[in-house]
Parts: structure tokens; C-alpha cells; sequence
């Protein structure tokens, strides 16, 4: 036995260890992010602080009174639970509202003292504490597992793998008590306990850094693909995506390039802060116009749109959003601007032919130009 209660320190003193590493590890981190990255990082944080308190106060027992170790213990580990609750609301951009903070606390003060009552008016009964530590543990890791899954973007590998290490943890947390009741034995209820410690350990431990990891990781992605000012597509990416599209294509495309018509009046005039606001206006514009299509920033104030479908149907769209832009009442910043755009389209017929097809759609807008502006031109 002398074997396995070292074992059993050894083992719980690396998870001490580890859970003291990620805190600080996460501590730092914090200055290295901003807005609610910062809060989360911080709850996060605070969890592995308290887990390898939690973790000490296993080490304890034998040495200090029972009623000592148990109301320590089960205050921590019900803390923690709460920490990576908030963890996750903030995260997710949420407020961690005062109602919760009172819930939370109400929680885990009531539970504990259960815990500490029963210790003391039932000691014979150590599986009705069992089962109240697993389910109160495990209410509150499917809180956290069912609101991840509410917010998370499916695009996110990180909050995908946080939202799957949240259930694992709500399973984990009944090991200890299905050991008991399965060998009615304190020694599997302790084996339980250490295995479901490392696993919350190294589940967490793994989520957390895989979520700041992989959120790094795709928002450099989403920068190199994505126009800064605007939000749409940059020119890059729309020639990487428009050469799969036609690579595959199994129906005619139209290319069509969209400049927006004096806009150097624009900046003069009201400023470029406003000039600015009116690019970002019209590619929300085509955003919403041309959803099924694929829309981009081509430089300056051009804009490109790759349309599928026959050459009647991408005149009617292009003519449309023409008209719509031109209707289009624009308040920026208090002020009240009108804009147009001219259009130059041309069909193209395969990923070789792209280019080819950019320079007549050029042609055709500086024919639009030419023609007096605020319409559209086809060389199709």
C-alpha cells in the first residue's frame, strides 16, 4: 500500500504542478490580449489556481481534521467549476451578470455546507456525498459544455475542442463515484479521484491552449484573406477562390468590375474618414446583393464580383444593384452622400481565361466611364 500512496502523491503532485504552469502560463498571456480575451484568459487562469489548491488539499487528508479537508475540498472544486464557467461566458463575449456571481456563490456555499452536514449527521453514508460532488460538478461543466455549443462559431477548431473537453469533464467528474459504487471500496474511490484529476488536467490544460492557439492561428488566417478596411474578400483571395470556382465550373460566370464614381469628390469633400465609410457602405451593399456569388475589395475604390449563372441573369443582378446603389440613401456620419457606380462585365469561360476576362471587364468599365458613369457595361 506504501507504494500506491506514494504513487497517488506523486501523481497528484504533477497535477499541482501542471495546473500551477498553465496558471501562469495563462497569467501572462493576459497582457499579450486584448478586450474580452483578456477577462477570459484571467477566469481561466484563476481556474488552474484554484484546481491545484483543490489538488493540495487532497494531499491533506490524514493530516488535519476530515471536516477541515472536506469543506476545503469541495469549496475549491466547486469553484473551479464556476471559474471556467466565466471563462467560457467571457469568451464568448458575454456579460458575467451579478445574478450569476450570486447564484454561483449561493451554489457552492449551500453545497459545501450539505457536504459538511452529511459528513457530520451521516458519516456511514459516503456515497450520498459522492453522488452530490458528481452531479453538482457535473451541473455545472454541462452549463458551460451547452452554452459553448450555443456561441461557438463552427468554423472554430478551438471553441469546437473547448465545447468537447466541457462534456468530457461532465462525464469525468463520475468516475470517482462509479468505481465506489461498482467495488464498494475507498481505495477505487481514491484511483477514481487521481484518474479523473489527471483527466481534467490534461483535457483542460489541452482546450484552453488549443483555444488561444487555434484563435490566433485563424485570426491571421481571416486577415490575409479578408480586405481591412471593408471586410469582404481581398484581391488575393478572390483570385485563389475564383480559379477553384471556374476550375469546377459546370455553368457560365460573368467577372464584373464595380468602381465607385467620384469618389476622389468624395474624400475631398467630406474627408476620407467618410470616404472610408462609403467603401465599407457599398461592399455591405454587395454583400447582402450578391450572396451566393463571390465578392471583393479589387483595390482602391474597385470592387470585383465573380457572378454564376447565364449572361441575362448576371446583367439583370449587376443592373439591379446599379439602381439600388444609386437609390440608396447614405447617412455617414451625419452626413448625407450620394454615390453611384459604374460596371464593367465580361464572361469568362475558365480559371485561364481569368485574367483575359479582368481586362475586358477593365475595358468595359472605362467605357462606362466614358458614357457619362452610373451605369453598366458589357462587352459580353
Amino acid at each position: 500500500m506504501l507504494d500506491i500512496d506514494v504513487l497517488k502523491f506523486a501523481t497528484i503532485l504533477n497535477n499541482i504542478i501542471c495546473s500551477l504552469v498553465a496558471c501562469i502560463f495563462l497569467w501572462l498571456l493576459r497582457g499579450k490580449l486584448t478586450h474580452h480575451k483578456v477577462s477570459a484568459a484571467g477566469w481561466f487562469a484563476a481556474y488552474f489556481l484554484l484546481f491545484s489548491l483543490a489538488f493540495v488539499t487532497t494531499t491533506m487528508r490524514g493530516w488535519v481534521p476530515i471536516e477541515i479537508v472536506v469543506l476545503s475540498n469541495n469549496f475549491l472544486y466547486q469553484t473551479v467549476t464556476y471559474m471556467l464557467l466565466f471563462g467560457v461566458i467571457s469568451w464568448f463575449r458575454r456579460p458575467i451578470t451579478n445574478k450569476l456571481m450570486a447564484f454561483a456563490a449561493t451554489h457552492t456555499i449551500a453545497y459545501t455546507c450539505i457536504q459538511l452536514w452529511l459528513l457530520r449527521q451521516y458519516p456511514e453514508h459516503f456515497d450520498w456525498r459522492i453522488n452530490l460532488a458528481a452531479v453538482s460538478y457535473s451541473a455545472v461543466h454541462l452549463t458551460s459544455a451547452w452554452y459553448a455549443f450555443r456561441h461557438m462559431k463552427k468554423s472554430s477548431s478551438g471553441e469546437k475542442l473547448l465545447t468537447t473537453s466541457l462534456l468530457l469533464s461532465s462525464v469525468c467528474v463520475f468516475l470517482p463515484m462509479f468505481l465506489f459504487h461498482q467495488f464498494q471500496s475507498a481505495v477505487y474511490f481514491l484511483s477514481g479521484v487521481v484518474v479523473g484529476q489527471n483527466l481534467l488536467t490534461v483535457v483542460s490544460l489541452g482546450a484552453m491552449l488549443s483555444l488561444f492557439f487555434y484563435d490566433e492561428i485563424e485570426w491571421h488566417y481571416h486577415r490575409s484573406i479578408h480586405d481591412e478596411l471593408t471586410g469582404i474578400f481581398n484581391r488575393r483571395h478572390f483570385m485563389e477562390q475564383a480559379a477553384n470556382r471556374l476550375n469546377n465550373a459546370k455553368e457560365a460566370y460573368t467577372v464584373a468590375i464595380i468602381d465607385v464614381d467620384h469618389f476622389k469628390q468624395v474624400n475631398d469633400t467630406f474627408g476620407h474618414d467618410v470616404g472610408d465609410r462609403a467603401l465599407t457602405a457599398i461592399a455591405q451593399l454587395m454583400f447582402r446583393h450578391f450572396r451566393r456569388d463571390l465578392v471583393a475589395r479589387y483595390g482602391g475604390e474597385e470592387f470585383v464580383v465573380l457572378l454564376a449563372g447565364s449572361v441575362e441573369e448576371t446583367r439583370f443582378k449587376l443592373e439591379r444593384f446599379n439602381h439600388e446603389v444609386a437609390n440608396h440613401a447614405m447617412e455617414i456620419s451625419g452626413q448625407h452622400v450620394d454615390l453611384t457606380v459604374s460596371i464593367g462585365m465580361a464572361s469568362v469561360q475558365s480559371d485561364q481565361h481569368l485574367q483575359q476576362a479582368l481586362k475586358q471587364a477593365d475595358v468595359a468599365l472605362y467605357d462606362a466611364k466614358g458614357k457619362g458613369r452610373n451605369r453598366l457595361v458589357s462587352l459580353v
